[in-house]
């Protein structure tokens, strides 16, 4: 129950975000608030490896494949935390055997 609930929660905001960047024209806000907080990382880490970060999340491929690679990340999330939720939920509340 809880890995259900976890899916649809992952649906639906997922959807919400998508209608917010399609309706709303928020899309170059979100790519740019993404890339300012990769600037902020790369300054507190400097480094060869931060810095093709960088690059990479200001190419339009880059961007494309941290945009999906956050959503997978974000599946796998709300799939795992809603499980847990849901045993611990199942464990405490559970039936007790009544006689």
């Amino acid at each position: 129950m809880g890995a259900l609930c976890g899916l649809l929660f992952f649906g639906m905001s997922t959807i919400l975000e998508a209608l917010a960047v399609a309706v709303l024209h928020k899309g170059a806000e979100i790519r740019g608030e993404m890339i300012d907080k990769v600037q902020q990382m790369a300054t507190r880490y400097p480094g060869p490896d931060a810095q093709r970060l960088l690059d990479l999340v200001k190419s339009p491929g880059g961007f494309t494949v941290l945009m999906v690679a956050s959503l997978i990340f974000g599946f796998v999330a709300f799939l795992v935390l809603g499980s847990l939720g849901g045993a611990l939920s199942a464990a405490f509340l559970g039936r007790h055997d009544r006689p």
